[in-house]
């Protein structure tokens, strides 16, 4: 049985399964499919080695505070957090009040907006000189006032590095939106560094209602397949609908995996059965499958017997084995290994064709007749029934290597050590002329992954024991390299990556 939650319990004796999942708290389970998991790792390693601006959006339950919460549990005990909700400090002045409150900055009531960003930004320096970091978490961020997305930014894009705090924001489609129109587009194109949430697959839905069934101890999924599609399309895959269309469907059905679901008409059908019916059926001669019966029988005795007629006639006809069969299937062989079968002279296959086949002796204990040469099985006539078969291309290998795309090699690499991601673009182009721009451009590779169901061109370098001796690397790496900020992922990541493109 899978493991525990470590904040969560098993359901107690005598406790409903269904009221426990109808009481899970979602800030505690969290589902670490291929989506969150990839996300996550993502967002740990730009909260804390990139000044971007992050924006996670997605349709409202698609997890985007959960998220956020796993992602806080997750930060590294240098990193000062302030998690805020838009909807409570929408405008400028609550927000920066929130903020100095948090970080303890003591700023008088009377300071102005300029002011308090300055503070703001020279306390991001003194943590960054001390090793540590900043980081300013807002859900809900939609509701933001467009004034205080203008004042984000500017914390976002403050010149020097050390005093830029992170920031993610957490919201609706419509906070994205904002982000691109004309007022903000070219800043945050800058500094932005944008994840959609998706909703889950099929797949992903019964993995994620599985493990939250596991988290309050049921070993399976209380649903068939007929209810689990039916609870995947109610949902739309959107995880706080999924939870919702399984709360409804084990309190409106409650089926198991192993129940047939009957309808209420089948239902009557079975358990009514008059015995009126059944008696009338024998005193009235024979019933309908009795005569579909008789039916059937006397056209296979009817066909057995032509066949049995004809039998005489088929064999007459036949004075040697039909050899189509097998010559088409040497014909196969042979066209598949033609360049390893040695040529034969023309005078040894003429002999061969004249050589008649071998007669069966007369004695009581006869020799077994000896199998046909490869040139007799070719000469056999093929027989019109029997259609010439199509030799299959083989299927070209599915991951290959050419210059400095090295998808083969990539995918032999041990899953769990670590590589150092380099930069992303959506064009070959892009990634292949980075590679050649380099002092060593044979320790680099590149692959093809997908981002936002689009192309997307990832380079890699090294090959790592572990995430620290990645991070580690990155310190020798000549400077224009650790300006593209390279973060470590593993190896199993980007086979995943290349598995689902």
């Amino acid at each position: 049985m899978p493991t525990q939650e470590p904040s969560l319990s098993a359901s107690p004796e005598g406790i409903d399964p269904l009221q426990a999942l109808a009481s899970i708290k979602d800030k505690a389970v969290f589902y670490p499919g291929r989506q969150a998991a990839k996300n996550l790792e993502l967002l740990q390693h730009l909260s804390r080695y990139s000044g971007l601006m992050l924006t996670i959006t997605g349709p409202s339950g698609t997890g985007k505070t959960h998220l956020m919460h796993h992602l806080i549990k997750k930060l590294d005990s240098g990193v000062r957090h302030i998690q805020l909700d838009a909807k409570q400090t929408p405008d400028t002045a609550r927000l920066l009040a929130q903020i100095e409150s948090a970080l303890q900055l003591d700023i008088l009531p009377s300071a102005d907006i300029p002011f308090i960003l300055n503070e703001i930004r020279d306390f991001t320096q003194r943590l960054n000189d001390e090793g540590n970091s900043c980081f300013i978490l807002i859900d809900q961020a939609e509701a933001l006032e467009d004034e205080t997305l203008d004042r984000l930014l500017d914390l976002a894009s403050t010149a020097n590095e050390q005093q830029r705090p992170h920031i993610a924001l957490f919201g609706q489609d419509a906070l994205i939106q904002r982000l691109q129109q004309q007022d903000f587009q070219a800043r945050f194109e800058a500094i932005g560094h944008h994840i959609e949430l998706s909703p889950f697959s099929e797949v992903e839905a019964r993995g994620y209602l599985e493990h939250r069934c596991h988290s309050v101890g049921l070993e399976a999924l209380p649903l068939n397949d007929k209810s689990f599609t039916r609870v995947y399309q109610l949902s739309h895959g959107i995880p706080a609908a999924l939870n919702q269309a399984l709360i409804s469907e084990l309190q409106g059905r409650p089926t198991t995996p192993d129940e047939k679901e009957v309808s209420p008409k089948m239902a009557a059908s079975k358990s009514e059965s008059p015995p009126e019916k059944k008696k009338s059926a024998k005193k009235g001669g024979l019933g309908l499958k009795t005569l579909l019966g008789a039916a059937v029988i006397a056209a296979i005795a009817a066909g057995l017997a032509v066949a049995f007629l004809n039998r005489d006639a088929m064999v007459s006809s036949s004075p040697s084995p039909d050899m189509s069969i097998i010559s088409r299937s040497q014909q196969v062989r042979q066209e598949a290994w033609q360049s390893n079968q040695p040529a034969q002279p023309p005078e040894q296959t003429q002999a061969e064709e004249a050589t008649p086949p071998a007669r069966i002796p007369a004695e009581p204990e006869p020799e077994p007749e000896p199998e046909p040469t490869l040139d007799q099985l070719d000469d056999a006539p093929p027989s019109e029934s029997t259609p010439t078969p199509v030799i299959a291309e083989p299927a070209p290998p599915r991951f290959t290597d050419q210059g400095q795309r090295r998808e083969a090699w990539l995918m032999e690499r041990n899953p769990s050590r670590y590589t150092l991601q380099m930069m992303g673009s959506l064009e070959e182009a892009s990634a292949i002329n980075f590679i050649q721009q380099q002092r060593t451009p044979e320790r680099f590779v590149y692959f093809e992954g997908r981002h936002q169901s689009r192309p997307w061109f990832v380079v890699v370098y090294g090959d790592y024991a572990n995430r620290e001796a990645a991070l580690a690397a990155v310190s020798t790496l000549p400077e224009a390299l650790r300006n593209q900020r390279p973060w470590a992922r593993s190896f199993e990541s980007v086979q995943n990556d290349l598995n689902n493109r």
